[in-house]
C-alpha cells in the first residue's frame, strides 16, 4: 500500500518527490560532514592558540634579552667614545662618578691611612692585546680601593654610598 502511494506521488510530481528526498538526504550528509570538519577545526584552533601563546612568550623573552644586549652595547659604545675623546687619560676607563669619590676621600681627614685606589689606576698595561685578559682576571677588582683598617673600610663605604658609587 505504501509502495503504491509512493508510485502515485512520483507520477504526480514527475519524480520531484524522489529528487527532493535525495536532496534532503544529501543535505543531511553534508551537514554531518560540515559538523565534523567544524569540530576538527576547533580542535586545531585550540592547539594553534596554545602555540601562539608559547611563541609570544619566547618572543618577549628574546626581546628582553635583545634589549639588555643593546643597553650593554650602548654603554660600551659610550665608554669607547669617552676613551677616544679623552685620548688615553688614566681615569677614562673608570666610572663617571670616580672624580666625586676621589674628591670626597681627599676631603676626609680622619683616615688612619688614606685609601689607595682604584686599583686599576696603579696598573700600567704595556700591550693592548692583554687588556681583555687583564679585565677578565681582575674583574671588578680594578675599581676597588685598598684600606688599612676596618674603621677606614667603614668610612670608605659610607663615602661611597654618599656619592652613589
Amino acid at each position: 500500500m505504501i509502495e503504491v502511494e509512493r508510485k502515485r506521488l512520483d507520477e504526480v510530481s514527475n519524480g520531484g518527490h524522489a529528487r527532493k528526498q535525495e536532496e534532503c538526504e544529501q543535505a543531511a550528509s553534508d551537514a554531518t560532514t560540515a559538523r565534523q570538519e567544524y569540530h576538527a577545526h576547533r580542535e586545531g584552533e585550540r592547539g594553534l592558540r596554545e602555540e601562539l601563546q608559547r611563541a609570544g612568550k619566547k618572543a618577549e623573552q628574546a626581546k628582553e634579552a635583545c634589549d639588555a644586549k643593546e643597553k650593554d652595547f650602548l654603554e660600551a659604545d659610550e665608554r669607547l667614545r669617552n676613551l677616544r675623546k679623552e685620548n688615553g687619560q688614566r681615569r677614562t676607563g673608570f666610572h663617571s662618578r670616580l672624580p666625586n669619590l676621589k674628591r670626597a676621600i681627599d676631603q676626609e681627614k680622619s683616615w688612619a691611612t688614606p685609601p689607595i685606589g682604584p686599583v686599576g689606576e696603579h696598573i700600567t698595561l704595556l700591550k693592548a692585546k692583554w687588556s681583555s685578559i687583564l679585565e677578565n682576571s681582575f674583574g671588578t677588582t680594578l675599581n676597588s680601593f685598598i684600606v688599612a683598617t676596618k674603621r677606614d673600610q667603614n668610612k670608605l663605604s659610607d663615602i661611597m654610598r654618599q656619592v652613589d658609587w
